[in-house]
C-alpha cells in the first residue's frame, strides 16, 4: 500500500489521509510540496526573515512581551491601578534588554513620552502650532470652522472643569 504524501510514513489507500495538510503538488511551481512535519519553526536570529536592529518599534514592542511577559504592573509607582499596562522603552534606544525596558500605565506612559499637553514645553508648544500653521497655509489641513455650536461645547466643557 502507498504511504501518506504527508510524510507521516501511514499506509493509506489514497494519496493520504483525509486531515493532514498534505497536497500533492505546488499549484505555483508544480513540484512537491515540502514538510516541516515534526520539526520546530526557526525563532530569533536563527530565522531567515530576522531584521535584528532594523524591527519596527511595534515588532520590538511584541518581543519584549513574547520574552517578558505581559505588563501587568507600573514600576513608575506602584499604587497606580489601571485596566491595562504598556511596556515602555526607557531610553528610546529600543534594545532587546529588560533593563531597558520598563512596565507603566498608560496615563504615566504618556507622560514618560512626553505625549500630554501639561508635560509639553512652550517651545514645544510653539513648534507644533507653527507646524499646523504652516499645514493650513499650504492646505494640507482643513482648518476647523469655528461655529457658534462649536463654541457652546468646547466653553460648556471649559465650564465643568
Amino acid at each position: 500500500m502507498p504511504l501518506c504524501a504527508c510524510g507521516c510514513n501511514v499506509e493509506v489507500k489514497n494519496k493520504f489521509i483525509l486531515g493532514h495538510n498534505a497536497r500533492v503538488a505546488n499549484p505555483w511551481t508544480g513540484r512537491d510540496w515540502k514538510f516541516n512535519k515534526g520539526k520546530k519553526l526557526l525563532g530569533n536570529e536563527k530565522n531567515p526573515a530576522w531584521k535584528g536592529d532594523n524591527a519596527s518599534i511595534e515588532a520590538k514592542h511584541q518581543w519584549i512581551a513574547r520574552h517578558y511577559g505581559k505588563a501587568d504592573k507600573c514600576e513608575f509607582d506602584i499604587t497606580h491601578k489601571a485596566q491595562r499596562y504598556h511596556w515602555s522603552n526607557k531610553g528610546h534606544t529600543y534594545k532587546r534588554i529588560r533593563e531597558d525596558w520598563q512596565m507603566l500605565c498608560p496615563e504615566c506612559h504618556f507622560k514618560f513620552d512626553g505625549r500630554t499637553n501639561s508635560i509639553l514645553s512652550d517651545e514645544i508648544k510653539n513648534k507644533i502650532s507653527n507646524g499646523l500653521k504652516k499645514a493650513y497655509a499650504s492646505g494640507r489641513r482643513k482648518p476647523i470652522i469655528m461655529t457658534p455650536e462649536i463654541r457652546m461645547k468646547i466653553s460648556k466643557k471649559k465650564r465643568e472643569k
